[in-house]
């Protein structure tokens, strides 16, 4: 799924950069997805910051809205085009709250922004998270990461702070995962179970052994007594 030519995943949807609130605190939040990766990275900018810029790139979920319906008519008229419009011609909701699995930094000191890349198919299972270290009342001058991935690489798959492999386990999600891919096995195994022994008592053998059933109910082979297929 990545392509290592271009350094980017394929069928990346990027989202539009919304504001989002948390005890009381406004964030400013993105959210990269692909089939099998989602990364999410919540920045907490300073007063000057939503003063002066923050509030024109994190806007409000209904401004966002507001904003892509204005694209969508200028290109009706103009053929126009712009990032915001790009992400919603490709058919994805406006996702306007971050996943149980993404980290928020604190509403105070130096941690700034925190960058949650999770993993898994068809719900993620796996996760790291980074965060940015910075000055709190210039959140533009960083003075340093930190990460809880395996490893002090560069991860190439996942944009930085978020690097390193991915093994803290998002436990709702690998529960979720076991019972979607193990309740169409357990279907299959009960199914054909059921059918062998349908198939064994039909020719009148044990449906616990297969061995011809005696004539009193009672196999002669393993000496089951009950050989209706339920009780097997």
């Amino acid at each position: 799924m990545f392509d290592t030519s271009e350094g980017a995943w394929l069928d990346r949807e990027i989202q539009p950069p919304i504001a989002v609130s948390r005890d009381g605190v406004r964030f400013g939040m993105t959210w990269t997805r692909s089939p099998a990766f989602d990364q999410v990275q919540i920045r907490r900018p300073s007063a000057k910051e939503w003063k002066e810029w923050a509030n024109d790139t994190f806007p409000e979920v209904a401004e966002t809205r507001k904003r892509v319906q204005e694209d969508l008519a200028k290109r009706e008229n103009y053929n126009f085009r712009s990032s915001a419009l790009d992400w919603h011609d490709r058919g994805v909701p406006l996702l306007d709250r971050p996943p149980l699995w993404a980290g928020f930094p604190p509403t105070s000191g130096e941690v700034v922004a925190v960058s949650t890349a999770a993993y898994g198919w068809p719900i993620r299972v796996l996760r790291v998270r980074g965060a940015v270290l910075a000055d709190p009342m210039d959140t533009s001058a960083m003075t340093g990461q930190t990460s809880d991935g395996l490893g002090r690489f560069a991860n190439p798959f996942v944009a930085e702070p978020a690097w390193g492999v991915a093994w803290i386990p998002i436990w709702w999600g690998l529960a979720a995962n076991t019972l979607l891919v193990a309740s169409p096995l357990w279907v299959v195994w009960t199914g054909s179970a059921w059918a062998v022994c349908l198939r064994r008592r039909s020719h009148g053998r044990c449906v616990s052994c297969g061995y011809p059933a005696g004539t009193a109910g009672v196999c002669s082979e393993c000496g089951a007594k009950d050989t209706h297929p339920s009780r097997a």
